[in-house]
């Protein structure tokens, strides 16, 4: 017996020793959805992953099915918190309810980067993300070339609260004010089969309708496929964000006019690189815009929005990878 308790000693005092000393920093990223399906999160989570590598830590993904889950994201920050990881990388899916939950973690003393959604408070140590709100004036200005002034058009957003759609519809109103007869927003939940319905009784209802916008990709997705069963992409003129293999396809075949592109693997990467030096002590910039461009028809094949499509390491890093 006496034995078996100098070997347990034993192991106890080797896990002690070498345990903590040579563990990875533990990363927790908390997504708006894990559904790999949507080209965006997938990405994102590349991003994620290839940055875990690249600076030697451990990231745990956990996620609800969709975006609308508010209450499930929620509870997962909060027992994400209560594991006290080194940091905690979340995609916020409401812009005002996760306020009270980062700042428990910012108490506890857990930094939280936000990528790709930012909240309603400045207890966030680094956001990471498109200019949303230009991205919809970007978006705006693409449509308006498209049609006649006073034109009718159609605006199919996706989740009502989310900080990137509020910023996308301001952007986009500002852009369309004064020029088009704006019809009221129309909200899909980020749900395909939702904005498809959404936007086939739009053509149905509003035989005068000559342009649509829809802001993100499940909604392009729809949308899409409403113009085409239509028969009338020729004469309403379709802007979407995100792109996907799909929404590439509807680009090429003419559907959609123009797409707006974000950095999805960038936001990824760059959230798992801000947390790495925030760790660490090392400064990070409060505010990291990743980028968006247009693109048409004529541009998709362009070298750099290859580039920008198809990603396969990060774009544009504020700061150089170190070496391990």
């Amino acid at each position: 017996m006496r034995r078996w308790g100098y070997l347990l000693l034993a192991l106890v005092l080797a896990v002690g020793c070498t345990g903590p000393k040579d563990a990875k920093p533990r990363f927790v990223y908390i997504p708006k959805m894990t559904d790999d399906s949507n080209s965006f999160w997938r990405t994102v989570k590349d991003g994620v992953l290839s940055a875990a590598d690249d600076y030697l830590v451990d990231v745990v993904v956990r996620g609800t099915a969709d975006e609308t889950m508010i209450d499930q994201q929620i509870a997962l920050v909060e027992k994400t918190i209560a594991e006290r990881p080194a940091a905690i990388i979340l995609a916020a899916a409401d812009f005002r309810r996760l306020v009270p939950s980062v700042r428990r973690a910012r108490a506890a003393g857990i930094p939280v980067i936000t990528v790709d959604s930012s909240i309603a408070t400045d207890d966030a140590s680094a956001k990471i993300g498109t200019d949303n709100r230009q991205m919809g004036r970007t978006a705006g200005a693409a449509l308006l070339q498209m049609l006649p002034q006073g034109s009718l058009v159609g605006v199919l957003s996706y989740i009502k609260d989310s900080s990137t759609a509020l910023d996308r519809e301001q952007g986009l109103t500002e852009a369309l004010a004064g020029s088009v007869v704006q019809l009221p927003t129309l909200y899909s939940d980020a749900d395909r089969e939702t904005a498809y319905r959404q936007a086939k009784a739009l053509l149905a209802d509003h035989p005068a309708l000559k342009g649509l916008i829809a802001l993100n990709e499940p909604t392009t997705l729809g949308v899409c496929q409403a113009l085409k069963e239509s028969g009338r992409q020729r004469e309403v003129a379709l802007v979407g964000i995100d792109a996907s293999f799909e929404v590439l396809k509807s680009l090429e075949s003419g559907v959609l006019r123009a797409v707006m592109v974000q950095q999805p693997f960038n936001m990824g990467y760059l959230g798992v690189e801000a947390a790495s030096r925030i760790v660490t002590g090392h400064h990070w910039p409060r505010s990291t815009d990743t980028g968006a461009i247009e693109i048409t028809k004529l541009t998709l094949f362009l070298p750099q929005n290859e580039k920008l499509l198809f990603p396969v390491t990060v774009l544009n890093s504020p700061h150089p990878v170190p070496n391990p």
